[in-house]
């Protein structure tokens, strides 16, 4: 079934052409247009045509989104079909950088004295987070399917992100179908790594309620008894919640879902994401010849395409028919 895609200024353009006409051809022009407007949104609401992942939207768990800089994205993201899964340790949260502090405890006994908390604490984090990869990505919020009110909950949406990690709006956000990139991480990594998934919470800890909090505190009974990398292995699976997918209130506008793979690897590892690209946003200041080069490292890979332009206090989309 062909099929037209009207822009705005299209919309426009016909309209003051059709107003010229005699009335009789007038009043037919409108039916047509108006019957095939209707046409063209029922077709996208039941097909998979170029832009429905941006309008007409309403599946908030279909995609997510991966935003960086033009210069990643042409000599290293696509050019070798990869998604680099970084060191957790290198992450810009204060909370996943720095070490832990824990506290200790016993049930059977054990003279805590000859424990040195600061020297566990450093033994355990190093542990834990040295053995830790972590791919993040943005998600959509609730969508209710009108892109109009929905701008501002989507993915590709967030100006802090297309400033922080989008080289201030110069750089593109990658859309990646989530179930697709669930099955090539699984499929890559499951034999050598322990991988969790999930989305990221967000809240405020005060200072004391660490001690509170089985998640930061070492139980030496435990310890001693399966030794630290047994013990760890131990400790990630019943905490890795609280560790590994909590942040402080202040990241939330990030929407964060991300995958944390631990192994006893000490290098980068890098995802073969196949089939799983599914769009590229350009980010507003993004120049045409990164543009250009994008579009033509993904042609086959049928993936769509879209800018986002802002429009005083909103960002909106390009409406762009041809990429090529």
């Amino acid at each position: 079934m062909g099929i037209n895609y009207y822009p705005p200024l299209v919309i426009r353009v016909c309209l003051h052409v059709v107003s010229k006409l005699p009335l009789t051809l007038f009043i037919g022009g409108c039916k047509l247009f108006s019957n095939n407007l209707l046409r063209i949104k029922d077709f996208l609401f039941k097909t998979k045509v170029r832009g429905v992942m941006y309008q007409f939207f309403s599946d908030q768990e279909k995609y997510l989104y991966h935003y960086t800089s033009s210069n990643i994205a042409i000599h290293y993201i696509l050019k070798d079909k990869t998604l680099k899964i970084g060191k957790y340790i290198n992450t810009n949260d204060p909370k996943e950088t720095k070490d832990w502090q824990f506290f200790v405890g016993s049930n059977e006994g054990h003279d805590l004295s000859k424990y040195n908390l600061d020297e566990i604490s450093k033994k355990v984090t190093q542990a834990l987070k040295h053995r830790a990869n972590v791919i993040c990505f943005s998600k959509d919020r609730i969508l209710s399917g009108d892109h109009i009110k929905d701008i501002f909950n989507r993915g590709f949406c967030k100006a802090r992100m297309w400033a922080q990690y989008g080289d201030n709006h110069r750089g593109v956000c990658l859309i990646f179908d989530k179930s697709a990139l669930n099955i090539a991480i699984s499929n890559q990594f499951l034999n050598d790594f322990d991988i969790y998934g999930g989305s990221v919470t967000y809240k405020n800890r005060l200072i004391v309620e660490y001690l509170s909090t089985s998640s930061y505190g070492i139980n030496i009974d435990y310890l001693e008894r399966l030794r630290l990398e047994k013990y760890v292995k131990a400790h990630i699976y019943t905490h890795h919640k609280r560790l590994f997918f909590e942040k402080s209130e202040d990241w939330s506008n990030e929407d964060e879902f991300r995958w944390v793979l631990f192994s006893n690897k000490e290098e980068d590892v890098y995802l073969r994401f196949g089939n799983s690209l599914a769009g590229v946003v350009f980010g507003d200041s993004c120049s045409d010849d990164d543009i250009s080069k994008v579009v033509e490292q993904c042609q086959g890979w049928g993936v769509q395409f879209e800018r986002i332009v802002w429009k005083n206090c909103s960002p909106w989309f390009s409406f762009r028919l041809c990429w090529v």
